[in-house]
């Protein structure tokens, strides 16, 4: 099943359950039809050619936010984007997460195997500067550390879920 997650109204799938690789090469594709740039589609969308670059590699997840104008820029439907998704992965859970209460299971998981913020960034992928940021909400943290979080503390995704 697929988890759509929610931070503060940003929204995007779970990177583990999406195929990023198929949804990146189908808009490399029809921006390739368009004869279109990954700058000039970048441009029409607010995003670096390096983002493009990345979600087109299926390195990077496509926000709901930008879903939108990208799929307008190549002339495709949001619907036929997300149908690469839905064909492996049918159904769509919402759930909502609060970025302080995500802080607070964070810091709790860590401290609960008893090491340090520096032990914990490697696993995670991240920096300890940015875990430390994490762990005191003062930033939210993109799908592939959510997706570290849960494999590396072996925490069920419900687990998350603002309370």
């Amino acid at each position: 099943m697929a988890v759509l997650l929610t931070f503060h109204g940003i929204s995007c799938y779970i990177e583990k359950l999406m195929n990023l690789e198929a949804v990146g090469h189908y808009i490399s594709q029809a921006r390739k039809a368009k004869k279109m740039t990954q700058a000039q589609l970048a441009a029409m969308v607010c995003y670096t050619p390096q983002a493009i670059s990345l979600i087109e590699q299926g390195k990077s997840i496509l926000l709901i936010s930008t879903l939108y104008p990208l799929s307008a820029a190549i002339g495709l439907s949001p619907e036929d984007i997300l149908s690469l998704s839905e064909e492996t992965h049918p159904q769509i859970e919402p759930r909502t997460f609060d970025a302080t209460t995500f802080a607070i299971k964070l810091r709790f998981h860590r401290k609960k195997r008893h090491i340090t913020q520096t032990e914990a960034a490697e696993p995670l992928g991240v920096t300890s500067r940015t875990l430390r940021s994490y762990e005191k909400g003062k930033a939210i943290p993109n799908i592939e550390f959510v997706q570290a979080f849960l494999d590396f503390y072996k925490v069920d995704l419900a687990d998350l879920e603002s309370e």
